[in-house]
Parts: structure tokens; C-alpha cells; sequence
């Protein structure tokens, strides 16, 4: 069980991985790990949430899919 709808919990084998998920993104340097921009602050803006196990990651955020451009405007 998920103590928060944002608090990222590490499933091995889960279905629904960061690497799947909309929000989620590889990381260039290391594509284990990766970055989450599913949520927003007050004001709009981005925050970026580092995943250290990209593929065996999740949280209440997940999507499948890809992300549009106007879900970052």
C-alpha cells in the first residue's frame, strides 16, 4: 500500500513502471535510472523527482502513454 498518490515505491516486476509511464523519462548518463515530472507546484511549474530504479518504480501519478506538449505549459 502507497502512503501518497506521489510517493514513488519500488515494485520489482511491477506493471506499472516509471519506463512506461507518460511522466517518466530516462536518464542520457544512466538509463537504469531516470527522472519524473508529473507534478507541478503552486505556481505551474515542473518538479522534477529523481527514479534511481527506472524500471521497477511507481507511484499513484502513473499514466500510460506519452506526454503532449501542452501538459508542461
Amino acid at each position: 500500500m502507497m502512503a501518497g498518490s506521489y510517493d514513488m515505491v519500488v515494485e520489482p516486476g511491477t506493471t506499472k513502471a516509471c519506463s512506461s509511464c507518460k511522466w517518466g523519462n530516462a536518464d542520457f548518463v544512466n538509463p537504469l535510472r531516470g527522472n519524473c515530472v508529473g507534478a507541478k507546484n503552486h505556481m505551474g511549474g515542473i518538479w522534477k523527482r529523481l527514479i534511481k530504479d527506472y524500471y521497477n518504480t511507481t507511484c499513484g501519478k502513473y499514466e500510460e502513454g506519452d506526454v503532449n506538449f501542452r501538459d508542461h505549459v
